[in-house]
């Protein structure tokens, strides 16, 4: 028989917050991975942190490896990557494994297109979140050739606890979507139990040690999510509204194709989406303060802190924007409160810091003086959107010249 050399040359595609610990996890543990990310300098980060190559394109990542990993929001972008890019550089025989959330028939279709390159493709969804991400405690579901996923079963067991082959390519991500989909309808029933129990006069907590200890009403959700995350108004677990609805709308879209009578997932998807659309993420803003505390000669390092800039917390300020991104934030209010009321311009390393780290609109505050402070904001800090106080309060400047400032120099502006 006939030996296969393990897989040893990785590239991963998509360092997001379930993709950069997927792939630190993979250059700990020793395999030469080259990664690629679309947001400018995310790739160069990671790399500095756990090393690793860049990959100058995405032709040039799949030369350089034997395997890649996609991690992206959607199936479409999956095929955008590996058609007419990755797939040119990979030789025949290589591996495309996607990790990502997507439609089952559209992953059959892209793997018809990757297969017809000789390269194989198994699907290979993920549950648990970034913190089972950082913790490497994955379950995967994975589809595809049996043979390939066993070759493929060192690399994907380095970022989980658990892989399960589920059948021909595509079940992987259909059997996610089914699983998310008994999930979110579980989590409906248990809300409305309790808002019906709550209007008879039952206790929230008398109802919530009935749910854990009783057989009948006992359930994965109630336990691990109602429980410990919702009843306290906590809502911190990791999950943001939006994927979950985008879960269970591809259940309905299966429905939809293999023409199954599926009242349920239909009306769960409808008020999923309709949650999303509106408590998401996009409606969630976090205020940062943040001073820098790094001394001269040091790496710029700035903190969190709070009383308008008075009590430190300990808390470093680049960390702390992720991790509330994590959490479902969908925009950063930034104030450097060591420009805040200076009117000599923002802090733009740390506005660049944090723009840089995380994937939502980053608000620029604290500093402004004159518009050409509004255009640096942008064009130099990386933020998504700047404010500013005193320069309007005291007429020194109108809003409107202000945005045709800011649009004379480029930046897209509503007039």
């Amino acid at each position: 028989m006939a030996t296969i050399n393990p897989i040893q040359r990785v590239g991963f595609v998509g360092l997001g917050n379930m993709g950069s610990p997927m792939a630190g996890h993979l250059a700990q543990a020793g395999f030469q991975i080259t990664v690629s990310d679309a947001a400018p300098g995310v790739a160069d980060k990671f790399v500095a942190v756990h090393g690793g190559k860049v990959a100058a394109s995405l032709s040039d990542l799949g030369r350089a490896v034997e395997a890649v990993i996609t991690m992206l929001p959607t199936g479409l972008i999956v095929r955008d990557v590996l058609i007419g890019g990755v797939l040119e550089g990979l030789a025949p025989g290589s591996i495309v494994i996607d990790m990502s959330t997507s439609n089952p028939f559209d992953t059959r279709k892209t793997a018809k297109q990757v297969q017809a390159r000789g390269v194989f493709m198994i699907d290979c969804a993920v549950a648990g979140g970034v913190v089972f991400a950082k913790d490497a405690t994955l379950t995967m579901t994975a589809g595809g050739d049996a043979h390939v996923l066993e070759r493929c079963r060192p690399l994907l067991e380095t970022m989980g606890s658990e892989v399960i082959h589920c059948g021909a390519v595509g079940a992987g991500h259909a059997m996610k979507a089914l699983n998310n989909f008994i999930n979110a309808n579980a989590l409906i029933t248990a809300f409305e139990a309790l808002s019906l129990g709550k209007r008879f006069g039952l206790d929230t907590e008398t109802m919530l040690q009935s749910m854990t200890a009783a057989a009948t009403g006992r359930n994965n959700p109630i336990e691990k999510k109602v429980k410990p995350h919702v009843a306290d108004s906590s809502f911190t677990t990791g999950m943001v509204l939006a994927f979950l609805a985008k879960d269970v709308r591809i259940v309905a879209e299966m429905a939809d194709t293999l023409e199954s009578f599926a009242p349920i997932a239909k009306q769960c998807s409808a008020l999923w989406t309709e949650a999303a659309e509106r408590f998401g993420s996009q409606c969630i803003v976090v205020a940062i303060d943040a001073k820098k505390v790094s001394q001269e000669g040091e790496p710029d390092r700035w903190e969190i802190f709070t009383h308008g800039g008075r009590r430190p917390t300990g808390l470093d300020a680049v960390e702390w924007a992720k991790k509330m991104v994590e959490f479902g934030a969908g925009e950063l209010l930034l104030t450097s409160m060591d420009r805040d009321g200076t009117k000599i311009g923002f802090d733009l390393g740390v506005t660049h810091a944090i723009s840089e780290a995380v994937s939502v609109p980053v608000i620029a505050s604290g500093g402004v003086g004159n518009l050409d402070h509004l255009v640096d904001g942008v064009l130099k800090g990386g933020a998504d959107a700047v404010l500013a106080a005193s320069i309007f309060h005291f007429g020194e400047y109108t809003i409107p010249e202000a945005k045709r400032y800011m649009a004379e120099r480029g930046i897209d502006m509503r007039l």
